[in-house]
């Protein structure tokens, strides 16, 4: 088996992770909670509709997407490939899994800002920029680290395909679910970044709970998703439903009509991780409805840029 595939390298891999996510977590912890950043204009950015912190991810990943990061199997990007982007010629190595569409950085992204408000003192300390930055490396890891679900689940599927291969084939996720994991290393995971969190004065509660009910889980529906993927049995239907039924609704609704078929989509799949956040007790009704009206306000402005757009060619 390829080094990159063996299971005791990936752990490694894992643990060193672990290490960054975790120092960046007391990093952020350091400074105020600074909600402006995370708000689509929160910080005033000319010619710019989103966030202060997409605005600097998305400089980050156009100079990622230049250097070749994202030819990487092990990078995921948080925003599509801008357009006039000349990426640097690097030879592509082989990483020995499947070339299957997985992202789970839209709920990534959604987790990681809820997690902040349980992380840091609440208020304002106008750090935006050192927080933003703080935050961006944060998301990047842990990215990193879901999605290296992606050669957990082919290392797996290598070493036990007997009995992987009937559940991938008769579609049963939960099942699957339930095969791949294996609780007494999510329980050491557990203890483990609990006693790191304490030794960097992070709640052991908090972390624990960030890996439990976050990133292990999460990490666990790369898997399973790259396992159906790999074998021909498409994107996840149950989420793809809901985001359907979502986006259906998103539509019509006059005020957004116009905002197109991906910003409905990705804000659909957004307020679909919104509410499971409130269902599962990770959020309050009121930051739920905040959260909520956040997406729609934003999507607001895209649908009326749009539509000015169009008018303005229109008239043209």
């Amino acid at each position: 088996m390829r080094q990159s595939l063996r299971l005791d390298r990936i752990r490694e891999s894992l643990g060193l992770m672990e290490d960054r996510i975790i120092f960046t977590l007391f990093e952020r912890s350091q400074y105020a909670a600074n909600a402006p950043i995370y708000r689509p204009e929160g910080v005033e950015i000319k010619g710019f509709e989103g966030s202060f912190l997409d605005y600097l991810l998305q400089g980050t990943e156009r100079l990622d997407w230049a250097a070749g990061r994202y030819d990487d199997r092990r990078e995921h990007p948080f925003f599509p490939k801008p357009d006039g982007i000349v990426a640097v010629l690097r030879q592509r190595v082989d990483q020995g899994i499947a070339r299957v569409a997985i992202n789970r950085n839209d709920e990534i992204k959604s987790m990681y800002i809820e997690a902040i408000k349980g992380l840091c003192r609440p208020g304002d300390d106008n750090e935006y920029g050192t927080c933003a930055r703080i935050d961006i490396r944060g998301l990047q890891e842990i990215s990193g680290r879901v999605h290296l679900g992606e050669f957990v689940a082919e290392s797996k599927w290598r070493s036990d395909e007997e009995s992987l291969r009937p559940l991938v084939e008769s579609g049963n996720r939960d099942a699957l679910e339930e095969a791949l994991r294996d609780r007494r290393v999510e329980r050491k995971i557990a203890e483990r970044v609990g006693e790191k969190g304490d030794r960097y004065g992070i709640d052991s509660g908090f972390i624990s709970d960030f890996y439990v009910n976050h990133i292990i889980p999460l990490t666990i529906s790369v898997e399973v998703e790259y396992l159906m993927k790999r074998a021909g049995k498409g994107a996840e239907p149950v989420r793809d439903l809901r985001v359907d039924i979502q986006a259906r609704k998103l539509v019509e609704n006059p005020k957004i009509a116009h905002a197109g078929e991906e910003a409905i989509r990705s804000a659909a799949s957004r307020l679909i991780t919104i509410d499971d956040s409130a269902i599962y007790g990770r959020m309050t009704p009121s930051q739920w409805e905040d959260a909520r009206s956040g997406v729609i306000a934003e999507l607001t402005k895209i649908s009326v840029h749009n539509k000015a757009i169009a008018v303005s060619r229109s008239v043209r």
